[in-house]
């Protein structure tokens, strides 16, 4: 008899293939009968939506303005309460539940108490309130309400049969806050191969350096500037830009200020014509405020199968791909000088040919699909065993 699959995510809204959707193709291919459970109201655009997807179910849920808010908080809760009341009702014999929300680590530790014989995985993709950028200042005011809030996972997650990162720095951080030690595993992201649109030859007038994604406050945009205004000190540069958020304006403002030239392709999900874009730039930023808690990007996974070499600053996982592999360049408030004015000539060279192939290769090792399933596949047969 197949076995019912339950994948909880309060985010399935996004116009691109994202990993829950990974999943689901490998539990369908192995015989599961899978359900995705996932909130009405869309996140980005903050409106509620009804996608037309053949094995989900939507919950309502109160709607909410700003990303911090207590309003958001209250939404995410009735989400997870109303899980709960899901998985009591349909009983399904395993739950995968992508978090945050935090609260869903309580409700569901509930399940798993009345059904100690199903098995609950918690897919950890971002760490809240660690991951949030907010001021030192602001988070000392919070304290309080932060650990309450870290109570929610902390205390909670045990109760889950096995735990999957999105990156070796969120399971090594929570790995020494467990009271036990479920099975621990780190599965990176994934997206589809496409052959043929990577690595070619560049023309080295001008250097042309990418931002992909999400340009919101989690990036750090006077880093970004001035990386780009050191490096314009040698050579022509032009910043390419596929996305947007609330904080696409002032990074143009401030590319316009520094005298760096702007291509706003806005939002492209057509992977022919985003594929065009990206393959005739140089580096990829994958930049944040140092604040920000977090080890992998969504931007570096899609930079690494293009086989662009990035401009890195984020620690972890990312730190230590770039490192090992030879993918780019880690930079800092120390270095990013030095690395800024080597860089045009840096590309001019055969190493720049060779990095571009390094980069192609993290993909290659790390984030194809062969390399997620094979992860899933070993961590769901652990389990049937159990």
């Amino acid at each position: 008899m197949s076995k019912n699959f339950l994948i909880i995510t309060a985010f399935f809204n996004y116009d691109y293939p994202i990993r829950i959707q990974y999943l689901e193709r490998f539990l369908v291919e192995k015989g599961y009968n899978v359900t995705i459970l996932s909130s009405d109201f869309n996140h980005r655009t903050k409106e509620y939506f009804s996608p037309q997807y053949k094995n989900l179910k939507l919950i309502h849920v109160p709607e909410y303005k700003k990303n911090l808010s207590f309003r958001r908080l209250f939404s995410h809760y009735i989400f997870s309460r109303r899980c709960k009341e899901y998985c009591l009702k349909h009983k399904p014999d395993m739950i995968y539940a992508i978090t945050p929300p935090n609260s869903l680590f309580m409700y569901l530790s509930s399940v798993k108490k009345k059904s100690p014989g199903n098995r609950l995985f918690f897919e950890i993709e971002d760490l809240w309130p660690e991951s949030l950028p907010v001021p030192g200042a602001i988070k000392k005011i919070l304290f309080p309400v932060f650990e309450f809030w870290k109570f929610f996972r902390n205390h909670y997650i045990n109760c889950a049969d096995s735990i999957v990162f999105e990156c070796n720095l969120f399971k090594n951080y929570l790995s020494k806050r467990m009271k036990m030690k479920p099975s621990l595993k780190t599965i990176y992201l994934t997206k589809e191969n496409y052959n043929g649109f990577y690595i070619k030859n560049l023309e080295n007038d001008v250097m042309r350096i990418l931002y992909l994604g999400s340009i919101n406050n989690l990036i750090d945009i006077d880093f970004i500037v001035t990386i780009l205004s050191e490096l314009r000190e040698s050579c022509v540069v032009e910043l390419h830009i596929i996305g947007g958020g609330e904080q696409t304006g002032k990074l143009i403002d401030r590319c316009s200020i520094s005298n760096i030239n702007v291509c706003n392709h806005g939002v492209i999900y057509n992977e022919m014509e985003k594929a065009s874009i990206i393959c005739n730039c140089h580096f990829a930023i994958n930049i944040m405020k140092e604040t920000v808690f977090v080890g992998a990007t969504m931007k570096s996974l899609e930079y690494f199968h293009y086989g662009i070499p990035v401009l890195n600053n984020i620690p972890g996982d990312s730190e230590t791909i770039v490192k090992e592999y030879g993918c780019g360049f880690n930079v800092d408030k120390n270095n990013y000088r030095d690395i800024s004015r080597n860089l045009y000539a840096f590309v001019r060279t055969d190493r720049f040919l060779d990095m571009r192939k390094k980069s192609r290769r993290v993909y290659e090792e790390l984030f194809c699909p062969d390399a997620y399933y094979n992860k899933v596949d070993f961590l769901i047969k652990q389990e049937d065993r159990i």
